[in-house]
């Protein structure tokens, strides 16, 4: 045997006796138990549906987005751009051109609204709508205030996104039960413009898994934890097709999803697209 076969055959058993090691139930336990918690953004077991991850969250800990900590840190950067937003930019800045009112799902404080307009132009009298859970109203309407915009509201409520010239979301619908299918499909005027940013996606069946959220670091501070769905993409494409849109742009973020002991189920990248409606 060779010297290249003998390190293969050893890699191979490494591999092997790591797979079986993680494959303790002990490991496993411990890792939810003492890691998941302490990672910000780790990520933890598979669950079919909502539902059932909601119900795998301890009682100890806060349960999804709808607390204060989770939006207490987007002060601090409440106008700093994603720079894997650059390429919907183009395309927001005509479609802005031409429109009256944006509707923004999950846009926490307003991040979108105060980050967007140092890079296309508002046109006069622009209302832009946040669509978020009740702890992020709350916080985004004080800051608004703060901030003297007053072309900027808040509501729990999304179908208020009914006539809405331009659909906004950017990082949120992990984190939303109902897809965006879902979302539009019962609005009497759908939004002429959609555009989503940043969603994690693979090739197999959507599923749900669990995510941390730190609130800090130093000292450590367990924010909430949260329901966090992984969908299909063709599946994603073909429903907002079925609604009448045109898929005029995607690309891929540099941004990867690890679920441990679980490798079938990786992410090797988030997704952004910018669908116009076909009758626009």
């Amino acid at each position: 045997m060779t010297a290249t076969a003998i390190g293969s055959t050893t890699k191979l058993k490494v591999r092997q006796l790591l797979g079986q090691f993680l494959a303790l139930p002990a490991i496993r336990d411990a890792y939810g138990y003492f890691c998941f918690p302490r990672i910000a953004n780790g990520f933890r077991d598979i669950f079919t549906t909502f539902e059932a991850a909601e119900k795998a969250i301890p009682q100890s800990a806060k349960t999804g987005y709808d607390t204060a900590l989770a939006h207490k840190s987007r002060r601090q950067t409440f106008n700093q751009l994603n720079p894997s937003d650059r390429p919907l930019l183009p395309h927001l800045n005509r479609a802005l051109a031409e429109s009256q009112r944006v509707f923004d799902l999950g846009g926490s404080i307003g991040q979108g609204y105060y980050t967007y307009q140092n890079h296309v132009q508002y046109p006069p009298h622009l209302q832009w709508q946040v669509g978020e859970v009740s702890s992020a109203v709350a916080a985004g309407t004080q800051f608004a205030q703060e901030k003297g915009a007053t072309n900027l509201s808040f509501t729990t409520q999304p179908e208020a996104a009914d006539g809405a010239d331009v659909f906004i979301t950017c990082g949120a619908l992990q984190y939303i039960q109902p897809s965006l299918a879902e979302i539009i499909a019962p609005l009497g005027e759908k939004p002429r413009h959609l555009f989503i940013a940043r969603v994690p996606f693979y090739d197999g069946p959507e599923y749900f898994t669990l995510q941390s959220i730190l609130a800090s670091k130093r000292p450590y501070k367990l924010a909430a934890i949260c329901p966090y769905k992984i969908q299909n993409r063709d599946r994603f494409i073909g429903d907002l097709e079925a609604l009448g849109y045109e898929l005029v742009e995607s690309w891929k973020n540099d941004r990867i999803c690890v679920i441990p002991f679980h490798p079938q189920r990786f992410v090797n990248g988030y997704h952004s697209f910018y669908f116009r409606r076909g009758d626009a």
